[in-house]
């Protein structure tokens, strides 16, 4: 049934869509630079791309190529991190089940998550060692420098902005100095440009203070939106930040610092 829907949906396509279409993505190439959305099946094969799902098909599905791109983890800690790299909002593992394909990765892997029923899960599938159930607030349930490196995706997005300072912290204790954090938020400069799903108030809200938080119904629909400048000064003096990109992961402000 699903599949006879969405050819009914394809054949409804007619030039005024696509005209619509074109419209919509060069506003997109203006706002954010040429190349920010990429046709798919065009300049090269979406298979190339390997990802990880959100856990929600309808995002996956906008994202692209089936979620967020796996690569960027192996990318930032290597194959063979020099110690435990911590998942901070690892759900049900994932970015687990591809990483521990890599030897490597199969001990240096480490999750954390406030969703008790995954990590029941995770413990019975054999990573009780490795997985832990973490509070909403700071602190974490790790000792002082415990971890080589750290990575979150989608976890500060639902968290209230007036909190990410303390997670900051949070996040820079239990780092050992020298490593390195690998996080994103939502930039304010999608929301703005589109205000797609924002009322006009938490427009103005936004861009007055430099953040937005938007309650929404339903489980984990509360949404945090930040601009770089009030990023910046949340991870000021905790740590030195080595690329700071805005959308520059699946839409999300990609952010990749290093403990001092």
């Amino acid at each position: 049934m699903m599949g006879q829907a969405v050819l009914r949906l394809v054949g409804k396509e007619d030039g005024d869509k696509q005209k619509a279409l074109e419209a919509a993505i060069a506003q997109i190439d203006r706002a954010f630079g040429k190349g920010s959305v990429m046709k798919l099946g065009k300049g090269g094969k979406v298979g190339e791309i390997e990802s990880v799902s959100t856990g929600s098909l309808g995002l996956d599905l906008a994202l692209g190529i089936g979620g967020l791109p796996r690569g960027r983890v192996i990318e930032v800690f290597g194959l063979e991190p020099d110690g435990p790299i911590l998942d901070w909002g690892c759900g049900s593992g994932r970015t687990l089940h591809w990483l521990h394909a890599h030897p490597a990765w199969r001990d240096a892997w480490r999750g954390c998550d406030v969703d008790a029923k995954a990590i029941r899960w995770l413990k019975s599938k054999g990573f009780d060692a490795q997985a832990e159930v973490c509070p909403d607030l700071p602190p974490l349930p790790y000792p002082d420098a415990a971890f080589a490196g750290l990575y979150s995706f989608s976890v500060l997005t639902h968290i209230h902005p007036e909190r990410h300072r303390a997670w900051y912290g949070e996040l820079a204790r239990i780092l050992r100095p020298g490593a390195r954090a690998h996080l994103t938020v939502q930039g304010d400069g999608p929301v703005l440009a589109e205000g797609k799903g924002y009322h006009g108030v938490e427009l103005d809200l936004l861009r007055r203070q430099g953040w937005l938080w938007a309650e929404r119904p339903g489980h984990h629909k509360n949404a945090a939106v930040v601009g770089e400048a009030f990023t910046r000064s949340a991870l000021d003096g905790l740590f030195e930040i080595e690329r700071y990109s805005p959308g520059g992961y699946a839409r999300l402000d990609e952010i990749i610092v290093r403990k001092p």
